[in-house]
């Protein structure tokens, strides 16, 4: 079980999703490149391609995203333990919500306790400090 009083930073937070919208953003580019005619099914592919991402290495093993594994932190449900795939895929979905109105959903966890962003309060999720190293291996294999 995690201690929930070690809930990560915003700044760390905020690392971590600029790191997972890079390696998101570059099969986009390329695809962009290939097929320039087709931005909405390509744009339609990237919030599939988006709510899985995170869906997937939030639930797994190590409960982050490549991004949250490189800056130490991890997703935790209101119990200290590893979420659901669906609770995930909540989450996420949350995230883009929170994109839709100007990002105010993000910047929640500047003004709540728990520094919970709105996709946290929609799934009952935290993001706390990650006691181990990253090994970008774990859920890979």
């Amino acid at each position: 079980m995690t201690n929930l009083n070690q809930t990560a930073s915003v700044p760390r937070r905020f690392a971590a999703m600029i790191i997972d919208g890079v390696i998101l953003s570059i099969p986009i580019y390329i695809l962009l490149f290939l097929a320039p005619n087709q931005i909405a099914l390509i744009y339609a592919f990237y919030f599939i391609a988006y709510i899985f991402y995170n869906g997937y290495f939030e639930s797994s093993e190590s409960q982050a995203t490549i991004g949250k594994k490189l800056m130490k932190i991890k997703v935790v449900d209101t119990n200290g333990e590893r979420i659901s795939m669906s609770k995930g895929i909540i989450r996420a979905v949350g995230k883009i919500i929170s994109s839709l109105i100007f990002g105010i959903g993000f910047l929640m966890a500047l003004f709540t306790n728990n520094k919970q962003s709105l996709h946290d309060k929609i799934a009952s999720t935290f993001v706390v400090n990650s006691s181990e190293k990253a090994n970008l291996n774990t859920d890979l294999q």
